[in-house]
């Protein structure tokens, strides 16, 4: 690929980039570390285990980690929470302060 020679390191070989090298002979050579091209022959799949008013149970088939992890940072941010701002106590009966 001319990108991923474009963006690395020139040798005598050939052009080292981050997604993979050109040899001499101009064949195309990938790299198998964290960068590694992946090509996923089916469509991501959800299956709804379970769902209800409050729930939802599902299973995310044939994705990469990377977009698991996106759906999930967007679901902690956009579903509506609930917590408690101010409580006041008329009379404490037990042996903990009020101070909490």
């Amino acid at each position: 690929s001319s990108f991923g020679g474009s963006i690395g390191m020139q040798d005598g070989t050939g052009a080292q980039g981050a997604y993979g090298a050109i040899g001499a002979g101009g064949q195309e050579q990938r790299d198998v570390g964290m960068m590694q091209n992946r090509i996923y022959t089916q469509e991501p799949e959800i299956n709804i285990l379970d769902s209800s008013a409050f729930n939802l149970k599902f299973e995310l088939l044939n994705t990469d980690l990377s977009v698991a992890n996106a759906l999930r940072r967007i679901i902690i941010g956009e579903v509506p929470t609930m917590a408690i701002d101010l409580v006041q106590v008329q009379e404490n009966t037990s042996v903990l302060n009020d101070e909490f």
